[in-house]
């Protein structure tokens, strides 16, 4: 690897903005706004640190989803922040919401073991009313949520409980994917005793049968499983990815690399080499239209310490520096144009899709 594909690779993976090495422009489909203390309801300011960066790494759009938080969090936020911060930057933002108002509603039913009538009713109405705002995705959801530390919480519930299912019913009929972050669990194992967190489960128990049950319910909703290079249990693995993408033509994968990450024998980026691992290079290769970039970065203003949470936005343009410009092209913009059907509607200055 040249010297110069080295320091990108190396400045990229610190997190330094760098001056767009190529000039294929991208969607970061899954990122955040948020900063702690008084900062964090500072989403303007959130915005203008995004843009900067946005700017320096050559994002055209930066999709931004709600946390998904558990029930009673007073950190919630949905799509009326998110809306309200991005509102000076038009055409820079999309918003994906139900993270903080869907989502716990799903917490709550999975923790009583039993959905009541009341709480379903309030569950489709408020998606039906998310649906009608200009949102692109509902999200971010969660499955199987670690801990990172104990003032952080541990979340679950199965894929297929009967509000997800309520909820891809209402996705397919609004032509709006689901945004889903889940460690991949395909078989049971106990927790990497490096997290350390006392809410997290001691032993993992599979999710796979009940996620895939969520992708065969409707054909219509399409489901994003973010995070794919961002391994927690050692199990998401290119083997297990191919099956998944083989079986339901409905699911969809954002790409997030991040230090620190358990991966199996195959990680996703060699480290210090500028590529894609040939294993994962050869699961891109055979489902094209099914990858995106989704760095899951928390853009946090000025007034937040930045030092609380890594910051990784430049690893969307080391992956697609990485490949070849046509299948970079189709990563960065056209599946994400074909898979949040609202970003074509909404806005007209983002580069036209080639499919």
């Amino acid at each position: 690897m040249s010297i110069k594909r080295l320091v990108l690779t190396v400045l990229l993976l610190a997190g330094v903005p760098c001056a767009a090495e190529s000039q294929v422009k991208y969607i970061d489909t899954h990122a955040h706004l948020f900063g702690f203390g008084k900062a964090r309801g500072d989403y303007a300011g959130h915005a203008r640190t995004a843009v900067a960066a946005m700017d320096k790494l050559g994002a055209a759009l930066t999709i931004v989803a709600a946390l998904p938080v558990p029930p009673g969090l007073h950190w919630t936020q949905d799509a009326d922040e998110l809306f309200k911060g991005t509102k000076d930057f038009p055409g820079r933002f999309a918003v994906v919401a139900g993270g903080g108002s869907l989502h716990p509603m799903i917490l709550e039913a999975a923790s009583a073991g039993s959905t009541s009538d009341s709480l379903r009713r309030k569950f489709i109405a408020t998606a039906e009313k998310l649906a009608k705002l200009p949102i692109v995705a509902f999200g971010e959801m969660a499955t199987d949520h670690f801990s990172m530390a104990d003032w952080h919480p541990y979340q679950h519930a199965p894929a297929d409980h009967p509000l997800y299912l309520a909820l891809a019913d209402i996705a397919a009929e609004h032509d709006l994917p689901i945004d889903l972050h889940m460690e991949a669990i395909e078989t049971p194992a106990s927790l990497n005793p490096r997290y350390r967190s006392s809410l997290n489960p001691a032993k993992l128990v599979p999710n796979i049968p009940a996620f895939e049950r969520l992708l065969a319910h409707n054909r219509k909703a399409r489901i994003i499983w973010t995070h794919v290079g961002w391994d927690n249990a050692g199990q998401r693995t290119p083997a297990l990815t191919r099956r998944l993408l083989a079986a339901h033509p409905n699911l969809y994968l954002a790409i997030k690399l991040a230090q620190g990450t358990i991966v199996p024998d195959t990680p996703f980026f060699v480290r210090g080499s500028g590529r894609i691992h040939p294993a994962w290079r050869a699961v891109i290769d055979e489902f094209p239209d099914r990858f995106m970039v989704g760095t899951d970065e928390f853009h946090i203003g000025p007034k937040s310490d930045r030092r609380k949470i890594p910051q990784h936005a430049g690893s969307a343009r080391l992956i697609l520096n990485s490949l070849p410009p046509a299948l970079a092209r189709r990563i960065g913009i056209d599946n994400p144009l074909t898979v949040y059907p609202r970003l074509r509607d909404r806005n007209a200055s983002l580069p036209p899709s080639k499919h």
